[in-house]
């Protein structure tokens, strides 16, 4: 549930933002995720791996220093095996295990690849009530690709079939692009690739956006998953009564749709 549902239904608690928006932090970078109250109702979250299967995508070529994966594990923790996959036709491998994400429990010592982007949330269900304790949560793990190679492509393999497994988002931190840069938004173009079996796929993608509000240091560039609006335009004094009307259009289309349908989830 995002913040502005929780509001709308006089809750309180921890609630994902809005925009989708986590700022950065000594753990990462500043993440966009690919929910927004503002995208239509109907636009692709997250990527949902159901049972034994694997989710693989594209990344902008380029070299990493980090990879860092937004995901949760329901019904159990779920051992997972990430492949790398280089310009070079090479590949390495790092294999993790992901919590439950509703335990509520310590994530592993000296596990320095894994923290919380959000922790502390309830579940909700149909009718809009919340339900089990409040100790869910969106893990990240700050995955390691060779630093000296070009990255292309990342694969997630999960062998249990009993455990769910859900990525949000990717977020990377190159020290080099193929391209030698990236434009203000960049499609990674990096769709997740179906899996056949998979009939509950909610078809999300991995797009990139350059991120200039994360850790900064010299030749760093952070790409991560988020909603762009193509022909966007900077806020200017000029564009700001545009803006105000968005937001009253956005509000009233949301309070009607508030009475129609439950409030959206995160």
């Amino acid at each position: 549930m995002t913040v502005a549902a929780q509001t709308f239904l006089k809750q309180t608690g921890v609630a994902l933002p809005d925009d989708g928006r986590f700022a950065a932090d000594s753990k990462h970078p500043e993440i966009v995720l690919h929910f927004s109250n503002a995208a239509p109702a109907t636009a692709p979250q997250v990527h949902l791996l159901a049972g034994a299967g694997k989710i693989e995508f594209a990344v902008p070529a380029g070299r990493y220093t980090q990879l860092i994966l937004s995901l949760t594990s329901s019904y159990g923790a779920s051992p997972l095996t990430f492949t790398f996959s280089y310009a070079d036709g090479t590949s390495t491998t790092q294999p993790l295990t992901l919590p439950d994400w509703g335990t509520g429990g310590p994530l592993p010592a000296n596990q320095q690849v894994l923290f919380n982007l959000i922790a502390g949330m309830h579940k909700w269900n149909r009718q809009d009530q919340s339900i089990d304790t409040p100790s869910h949560t969106i893990t990240g793990m700050a995955l390691a690709p060779a630093p000296d190679r070009t990255l292309t492509k990342l694969e997630i393999a999960k062998t249990t079939a009993g455990t769910s497994l859900v990525l949000w988002g990717a977020t990377g931190v190159a020290t080099n692009l193929a391209d030698g840069g990236v434009d203000p938004v960049v499609d990674a173009g990096g769709e997740v690739a179906p899996d056949p079996a998979q009939e509950q796929d909610s078809g999300a993608g991995v797009d990139a956006a350059t991120d200039t509000g994360g850790p900064s240091a010299p030749g760093i560039t952070s790409l991560h998953a988020g909603c762009a609006i193509p022909g966007g335009r900077p806020l200017t004094s000029a564009t700001w009564p545009d803006v105000l009307l968005l937001l009253l259009l956005i509000v009233t289309a949301a309070r009607i749709r508030m009475r129609g349908r439950p409030a959206r989830r995160g």
